[in-house]
């Protein structure tokens, strides 16, 4: 059996965040930088 998942309406959306707002405190990533978990160092096989 193959389960079909559809992506939600605003997937692909991101967050309208600027200046301190966009920092993930207590993190200094800025929230565009969270958006590649890749690129954040994990890996999900």
């Amino acid at each position: 059996m193959v389960e079909v998942v559809q992506e939600p309406g605003w997937c692909g959306e991101n967050p309208s965040l600027s200046g301190s707002a966009a920092i993930m405190d207590p993190w200094a990533y800025a929230e565009p930088a969270t958006r590649d978990i890749i690129a954040l160092g994990y890996d999900y096989p």
